[in-house]
């Protein structure tokens, strides 16, 4: 029989496991070479919250209200929140990298540095608008606001903490080769 641990971990205690202390552990890389995945968690957990707080999470056809309000209580346009975000956001979670963002005839390319905010800014060089973050500060308010307002840790069913389990998992377990059939 399986000995679960999910009543003796919270879910704030699962997110400090998780996401807290491996960012702290991210942060004593030389060079700064964390920073491209502390800023890739960061807008993980930073879409989290948001959808959560908005009740948006699998609702695609209501993505503006998550990022009115993302934009908001970043004191910034939201315009250049949705430049700010396909720059940052899109590139880091779907090619592990920024992109360069194309809107309007203008470039926006990305810059990180520890000179930079933790919101996004922006100057223009040579007919190019540079995006600047940074990562760690980025992180770190990100990481506050969920600390200080866990309640929106938890969403909808499907993206719930998983539970700690102390039990063995030496059950058979299927592989489905590339030719073969799955059957929901």
């Amino acid at each position: 029989m399986s000995k679960l641990l999910e009543q003796e971990v919270t879910d704030l205690e699962k997110f400090v496991r998780w996401f807290v202390v491996p960012t702290q552990a991210l942060k004593t890389l030389p060079n700064g070479d964390g920073a491209f995945l502390a800023l890739s968690l960061a807008f993980s957990l930073y879409e989290r919250y948001y959808r959560i707080r908005t009740r948006t999470q699998m609702d695609d056809n209501d993505y503006d209200s998550f990022k009115n309000l993302a934009a908001e209580e970043l004191n910034v346009n939201k315009d250049f929140f949705k430049v700010f975000w396909s720059t940052y956001r899109n590139g880091l979670l779907h090619q592990g990298s920024p992109k360069v963002h194309k809107k309007n005839n203008r470039r926006h390319k990305w810059l990180i540095s520890g000179d930079f905010e933790a919101y996004p800014t922006y100057f223009d060089k040579k007919g190019i608008r540079y995006v600047c973050i940074d990562p760690w500060k980025f992180l770190e308010l990100i990481l506050r606001r969920i600390l200080n307002d866990p309640k929106n840790l938890t969403g909808r069913l499907s993206y719930r903490f998983g539970k700690i389990s102390k039990e063995d998992f030496k059950t058979p377990r299927v592989s489905v080769a590339h030719s073969g059939t799955y059957v929901p």
